[in-house]
């Protein structure tokens, strides 16, 4: 059976890394000379998208510039290669769920829930999270 061919989509990817080729500072000492997330990225490229990596920021809601970049995209995608606490204070959770553009997001630990300090952008109600490295 053919497959059906699939629009090219213009997509954000939030991550620590800025390219593919590029990790972060704490990425590179332990001895990573890509991205760790950067299959993602370069599947997706091979599928034909545009994909545009944006480093995470804390308060992204204080950065104009960012949430342009963001909403010019058909998709925002929020790495696992992000720290949890960019997405946990009541102006960032109100920035991310206000955007327009969807969001998908790779790692669970953005998306807890709760009232107490683990809660970041709210979807579970869950504060706490099984850690594969546990």
């Amino acid at each position: 059976m053919p497959s059906l061919p699939v629009a090219a989509a213009n997509i954000a990817f939030v991550s620590f890394h800025p390219a593919d080729d590029q990790p972060d500072a704490t990425a590179a000492g332990a001895g990573f000379t890509n991205a760790p997330d950067a299959g993602y990225t370069r599947l997706l490229r091979a599928r034909g998208h545009t994909v545009t990596r944006l480093v995470t920021l804390d308060s992204a809601d204080a950065n104009p510039d960012f949430l342009a970049a963001l909403q010019t995209n058909d998709l925002v995608i929020i790495s696992r290669s992000v720290p949890s606490s960019h997405y946990q204070q009541a102006n960032e959770t109100a920035f991310w769920n206000g955007l327009s553009k969807p969001v998908m997001i790779l790692g669970g630990y953005v998306i807890r829930g709760g009232t107490g300090g683990g809660s970041r952008l709210g979807l579970t109600t869950g504060e706490t999270m099984v850690d594969t490295t546990s």
